[in-house]
């Protein structure tokens, strides 16, 4: 009885995040890392960062490894508030310059980090 009210919540929810995110189009998804956080992110003997762990890697949407790299940074940064402010603003600044943020960015969603947290953007995107 418990698993089908914790399969109702999750079904209710998933369908409140597909209802809010594009229909998948390449300017929102493609092929993504999937669990891009601070501890598969690692530096090369030449001091380059190097990202690893790609057995997550798919299809999905673009704000999720976003979501992902700025929801594990909060807890680095406890001693020093505006240090993440410091290191979102660079990461931001830095993914742009590659190429600009997924359009979905500006989509009335909820807050990227909660979309990390419970893995809905993950199953949304599965259910899409």
């Amino acid at each position: 009885m418990a698993e089908d009210t914790h399969q109702r919540r999750l079904r209710a929810a998933a369908d409140e995040v597909r209802e809010r995110l594009p229909s998948p189009g390449p300017d929102d998804w493609g092929l993504i890392h999937a669990d891009l956080h601070r501890g598969n992110v690692v530096r090369t003997p030449a001091g380059e960062p190097a990202v690893i762990d790609f057995d997550d890697s798919g299809w999905g949407y673009y704000l999720l490894d976003v979501a992902t790299v700025l929801s594990s940074m909060p807890r680095t940064c406890l001693d020093d508030r505006t240090a993440f402010l410091r290191f979102a603003a660079g990461f931001l600044d830095g993914y742009r310059s590659v190429r600009p943020l997924p359009p979905s960015a500006h989509a009335k969603l909820p807050r990227p980090r909660d979309l990390r947290r419970t893995r809905l953007a993950r199953v949304a995107h599965r259910l899409v």
